[in-house]
């Protein structure tokens, strides 16, 4: 078994339209069409209504951070 020897994490910041980052709540299976059936429409429009409030001019700066633990025997 390895040992935790160090940890590597990359962070990036970019702006994603509303529309974009609305539609890829359809990629989650909880939320996907088949999960969601007659109620995707309705779910779209909650999630881009809820994102309007943290835009500007349509967009959202959004962040992503990754982080590897990288391990060696």
């Amino acid at each position: 078994m390895g040992r935790p020897t160090e940890l590597v994490t990359v962070e990036t910041s970019h702006v994603v339209g509303v529309e974009d980052l609305t539609r890829r709540t359809l990629t989650y299976s909880s939320s996907s069409p088949d999960a969601l059936g007659d109620n995707v429409e309705a779910m779209l429009r909650d999630v881009r209504e809820h994102l309007a409030s943290f835009s500007g001019n349509g967009v959202v700066a959004e962040t992503i951070v990754s982080t590897a633990q990288i391990v060696k025997r």
